[in-house]
Formats: C-alpha cells, structure tokens, sequence
C-alpha cells in the first residue's frame, strides 16, 4: 500500500532553490534550433515547432524534487512565474520560433498601442496566450504511445499535414523520452539520499516515469502525477499558458475507488498527494510579483458526460485540503446546480465562510445552457471546465478568452466626441452622431449601432494578427490533446479542433447601465438638460455641477437594485451588449462569443476614462464583473443576488461574473450565510460567482504591519493574492470594496 505524507516547508524550500535561480542559461540549446533551421530549410512552421519538443527533450536538465513524488520540471529557460503569457515572448527554447519573428509582435504592439492609451480595451497579446487546457485524460487514457498510433493511422496529403502528422509523432517520442529521463534521473538521486520520505518518492518516480506518461495510468496516483506532468510539458514547450488543470474529481474517482477497494492506498495518502499536487502551484510561483496571478485552477462538481452529478470522496478531499491550508493556488473552481446534495454545499459555504478566498461557483443550469444555446452538443456541454480566472472552456474546445478586455463606459463616451477618435477611421469605424436623437429610442438605437460597429472592428483588425498565429507558434503538442485536431489533421493554432471560439471581456457594464439610464432619465424623461449640456458637464468633469452629480448618484436608479424598471432597463441592456459580437468570425476558425468578464481592467482602464452620465467622476474605477457600481447605495447580498433575476445570462457563454465581498465569519453557525449565498445565487439564475470573503479592520491592521499579517488571501478579480504581496493601490482598491459591509 502507497503510504505518503508531504512536508509543505521542505517542498516550499527545495522549490525556492531551484526558482530563485531562473531564468536558467539556455543559449546553447537555441544555438542548437539556429543551427538546425539551417540544415533543414525545407521545415515548414510545424516542423520547426517539433524541433523544440525534440532537441528540448534530449538537452534540456530534468530536475527532482524529493520532497514531492510528481516529476516535471524540465530546465528550458522559462522564466518562474511563466504560465500567464507567453506574449511578448519571454526567455526559454519554448520562445524560440517567435523571437525568430519580432517584427510580428512589434506591429502588434504598434497597432493597438492608441487604442490602449486611450484605454477603449486593456491586453497586449493577439490572441489567448494564457488560459488553455490540455486535455490530459487523453494521456490518461491512451498514453502518448496511444496518441502516436493516431497519428500513425492518419493519411495526410499536403505538405502542411504531413508535416502536421509528423509533428504530433515527434512530440509523443520526445515526451516519452522525457518520462524514461526523470525515472532514470530518480534513480541516480538514490544512489545518495538517506532521507527515508525522499527515498519514497524518488523509488516512486523511478518505477513510474518511465511508463506514465508513455502509457495509460493505472492508479490515482499515475493519473494524478499524469496531470501535472502534461500541463507542465505545455508549459514548457509550447510558449502558451496552460491554465485549467481539469475537472479532477471526475477524473480521479475511479482510480481512487480502485485503488482503495484493491488495498493499494488509503485515504490519508490520498489526500496528502492531493495536498502535495495544489501546494506545487504556490511553491513553484513568486507570489510577491505576479501582477495577473498564476491562472492555475481546479474544477470540482458538476456532472459528466452524461449529465450524472459528480460529489464523492475526491471532492470531499479537495474541499478539505483548501480548508485545512492556506493556499493561494490553484483557484477552487465548485460546478454547483440544485440536484447536488446539501453536504456539498454546505463544504463549499463552510470553505468560502473561512475566508481563504480562493473559491468561485459556477451553476450549472445556467452555464450548459448557454454552452448549448450555441450548438454546442450536449455531452461536451456537460463537460464544461473554466480556467485562469473563471472563463468557461469546453473539453474539447479552444477558447481563446481573457486576452482583451474592452471599455464599455469609454465606448459609449467615444460616441459623444467622434472627432476626438480619428484614428480610428483608419480601421473602418466611423460612428453616427448622438446629439440630434429626437428621443431616447432614436438615442439608444444610435448608440446600439455605434456599439456594434466598435465591436466588429476591434475583431476584425484582431483577426488579421490571431490569422498569423498558425505560422508564428503553431502548437501540435497542444493539438494531439485536443479532441479533433489529428483526425482533421490541422493544428489549433488553424481551427483543428472541434469549437474554436474567442470572446472579449468587457468591463463597466454597471457604470454602462447606469449611465445610458441616467441619459434617458435626466434628458429625455425630465428633460432636466439637453444632451449637449450633459455632454459638456461631463467634459468638465461635473465641475460646478456637484449637486446635479449627487442627485444623479442618489436620486436615478442605480443598476443592482431591487427597483423594477431599472432591473428591466438592464436586462435590455445586458442583451444587447450580448448581441454585439454573435455573427462574427475569429482568426482561428471559429465564433466569437459573449462574455461578461473584467478581470482587473476595471482598474486598468479609469486613468483615460472621463466622467460617465451616471455621476461617476473622470479617473475613478469602473464597475466590476456584472457587479453594480461601487458608489451604489443599499446593495447587500441579498439585492445584489435578486438584481440578477431578470439577467439572461444564458446568451453570456463566455461568463458572467458576480464578485460576492462579504465580512469574514465570526461564528460557526455563520457558514450557513454563505451556503445559503449560493442557494439564492442559483435560485436568481446567476452564472458565476467570486467569494471575497475579508475582515476591513484585519486589512487595515495587514496594511500597517504585513510582516505579521501574511495569511490574509484576498481575491483581487479573477485570482487570488496574499494581500501583503499587493502594490497600495491594489491593497486601496480592495479595501474599499468592504464599504457595504
């Protein structure tokens, strides 16, 4: 019987050796790929790719670390904290092809620098370089010798795919190589270790690497070390982000089911290798300088394929070890719906009650519907993960999300100036004027049009850079994991596997609904000032205009309230900003999607974002997620939750997040407050759901004095952070949020 336990401070301290010392030399190695590119020129885009997989697989240091029995860390050259973007390339052979092509990432940058000054959207890579999923149950299942025998079965015809075919062979040999390398590695590091745990582990990674992920795992803890191994070699060597880490309880039930009736682990070992896998996440990262957080998540609930409810042992166990340790990552990411039993909800009330902050909530219904209301089928809707912060992706789906964030406030502002946005005309918009709508419906279908034709542009002047992506990085490494790709023989990169979708975040929504209300309240209701004197009191930032200001503030309706009309306004308003991106076509092959996701651009984007209609000063930050303004009044968790009720987030399939800030727990019976939370967030057909679960005295006090104050987690947006870690502004922005407490 397998028998482990972990010592996280040894973990933590083995990794640190090794992390403070990267990004690690590699120049020889890309001397190597230079030196290769030029006895083959014949190489197309694909098989250069391959050369990395192969020359890294046999050059490349293999590192162990003995206090952990998982095995993954190839020396590339990758920087530490390297898997939430690979754009602009960073160091490493898995840059390689695309720092061969600089001038592509500089005419990117160069493109789309005015619209980032001018913050109408916040993200500098072309397209999604940062929250992927390998689908590592294909591994699982089949081991990459099984992988290559799908390849081998493939009758390409062109030159790209063959060489597409070839590419997939090459990165199943050198992965299996890599296996063979860290069980021989294992066992060179046993010929002088004496420490018995470490003895344990390296006899373990000795007898195991060798054969997972060459072959189909066989135990929990093959699957388990399959898992991070897979996700890691992408990481490694494909110069994207690999994010979701997968549905694990799903995935891992059956082995451990297995493994306990034959007599091969207990409980105990099983939840320690659990431990040992989250905790591998905040070791290997610098948590004090990532600015984005680490994008590392777990999914756990739901359902399968079939629809069949997933709750058992496994999840129990990754619920506990959150709520037994202070983890920052990976996220928790609970697939909930009303035919999951109540000790599961309560186990999630009770771990976002602690006040570990590192849980999202994603109700099913909602969310398989949207999936499907895209014709998406069934079984693979079942099967939803999310990944990075909380945006949705298929299994068997490439999903490229979260790289652009637009300004929905700044885009209703550029319709009262034109003329100030020349440049860009340069791309095809030209927008219509505002100022001469007779009405408020003339108005707001002036501003829907407008709205619509910022939408399409920023999409297509981005699909002429994500087109380049299959000749600036194609992936066939990712592509071999991907449901699709080798039997159509085509790389992700060009639209190989079955869903190939984008969607733009958007920010501001609350600041957006709030402002097209008050134009329709003061304006055209009231008829309090013409548009025009709106126009220049917003210009002039409300200046001289302070009791106007607080009326508007105080007096309108204010999106996230239980009033009636304006619940009904913004339901109007959300869909059509839903229906702005249906229709059109991304770089890779696919549809874009809605979503309603800010990630922190809320933040980025006030500097350049001037007084808005709904009283909102220039400069202050936009509303966050779906979440109401935070200059809004009376909103409780129970306000906040029923404002959704007339919400259709079945057309956001990208996401529709709801931050839920609530105090900390004071007493036990307290977790039952937020079990209920969830209960009545499903019941108001909400989609997603952060917890922030925080104490403003205790923030205040970390504030002060963070060197005693270092177990305080936060949810800073889409990740989570020690709040000791943030810079004082991010530190500022989350306190204020404890306003409503």
């Amino acid at each position: 019987m397998l028998n482990y336990s972990v010592d996280l401070e040894k973990l933590f301290q083995q990794c640190n050796e090794l992390y403070t010392a990267y990004p690690v030399d590699v120049s020889s190695i890309l001397r190597n790929l230079d030196e290769r590119k030029k006895e083959h020129p014949e190489f197309g885009e694909l098989r250069r790719k391959a050369m990395i997989y192969e020359i890294g697989a046999r050059e490349c240091d293999v590192h162990i670390f003995p206090e952990s029995p998982f095995y993954a860390e190839v020396i590339s050259g990758r920087e530490r904290n390297s898997v939430t973007s690979s754009f602009p390339p960073g160091p490493g052979i898995a840059s390689w092809m695309m720092n061969q092509n600089k001038e592509f990432a500089e005419n990117f940058l160069k493109w789309s620098l005015e619209y980032r000054k001018r913050d109408l959207f916040a993200g500098e890579m072309y397209t999604d370089c940062a929250h992927h999923y390998a689908d590592v149950e294909r591994v699982i299942r089949l081991g990459y010798r099984g992988i290559k025998k799908e390849a081998e079965a493939c009758r390409p015809v062109t030159k790209r795919e063959k060489e597409f075919v070839e590419s997939v062979k090459i990165a199943c040999d050198s992965m299996c190589c890599l296996g063979e390398r860290f069980s021989r590695k294992a066992e060179e590091l046993l010929e002088t270790e004496k420490e018995e745990r470490s003895r344990r582990n390296l006899e373990l990674i000795a007898r195991t690497a060798y054969r997972v992920p060459a072959c189909p795992a066989q135990t929990f803890y093959e699957a388990l070390a399959a898992v991070w191994f897979v996700r890691e070699m992408c990481n490694t060597f494909e110069g994207m982000g690999f994010a979701v880490l997968g549905h694990l309880d799903r995935l891992l039930y059956p082995f451990y089911e297995r493994d306990l009736r034959e007599g091969r682990i207990d409980r105990n070992s099983a939840k320690e290798l659990i431990l040992c896998f989250l905790a591998l996440t905040d070791a290997r990262w610098d948590l004090t300088d990532i600015p984005g957080g680490t994008n590392a998540t777990v999914m756990i609930g739901g359902t399968d394929s079939d629809g069949k409810v997933i709750f058992n042992d496994v999840t129990k166990m990754f619920i506990e070890a959150f709520q037994e340790n202070n983890l920052a990552n990976p996220k928790l990411q609970a697939r909930v719906s009303p035919a999951h039993p109540p000790e599961y909800l309560e186990m999630i009330g009770k771990l976002a009650g602690k006040g570990s902050n590192v849980l999202s909530v994603f109700n099913d219904p909602v969310i398989i519907d949207a999936q499907k209301r895209q014709g998406k089928k069934e079984r693979d809707c079942y099967s939803y993960l999310a990944g990075g912060c909380q945006e949705l992706v298929l299994q068997n789906e490439v999903n490229c999300r979260a790289n652009v964030y637009l300004n929905l406030p700044q885009m209703l502002l550029m319709q009262f100036h034109p003329e100030n946005w020349k440049f860009t005309e340069e791309d095809g918009l030209f927008l219509k004027h505002l100022e001469s709508s007779w009405d408020f419906e003339e108005f707001y279908q002036r501003y829907r049009q407008n709205m619509r034709m910022i939408f399409q542009q920023i999409a297509v002047s981005f699909n002429k850079f994500e087109g380049q992506w299959r000749y600036y990085n194609p992936c066939p490494m990712f592509s071999m994991l991907m449901s699709g790709c080798i039997p159509r023989m085509m790389d992700v990169s060009e639209g190989g596997a079955d869903y190939n979708t984008n969607n733009f975040g958007v920010s501001g929504l609350g600041t957006l609904i709030d402002s097209l209300y008050a134009i329709k309240y003061l304006v055209y209701e009231e008829k309090r000032l013409s548009l025009y004197q709106l126009i220049q009191i917003l210009d002039h930032n409300f200046e001289g205009h302070e009791v106007l200001r607080q009326y508007i503030l105080n007096r309108i309706p204010k999106y996230g309230t239980a009033d009636k009309e304006i619940m009904e306004f913004s339901a109007r308003a959300a869909e059509d900003v839903a229906a702005a991106l249906p229709g059109l076509v991304s770089g890779h092959g696919g549809n874009y999607e809605p979503s309603l996701f800010s990630f922190y651009a809320y933040s980025w984007l006030k500097e350049n974002t001037g007084a808005t209609p709904d009283g909102r000063l220039a400069g202050h930050t936009l509303s966050r997620g779906i979440n109401p303004s935070e200059s809004t009044g009376g909103i409780d968790a129970a306000t906040l939750t029923y404002a959704q009720k007339s919400m259709d987030y079945g057309r956001y399939p990208g996401g529709a997040v709801i931050y839920m800030d609530l105090p900390v727990t004071k007493t036990g019976v307290d977790c039952n407050i937020y079990r209920d939370v969830i209960y009545y967030f499903m019941e108001n057909g909400g989609s997603v759901m952060d917890f922030n679960v925080v104490d403003r005295r205790q923030l205040l006090e970390a504030r002060k004095d963070p060197e005693n104050h270092k177990n305080i987690i936060v949810r800073v947006c889409g990740y989570s952070a020690p709040f000791w870690s943030l810079d004082k502004d991010m530190q500022d922005e989350v306190i204020a949020r404890t306003q409503r407490e």
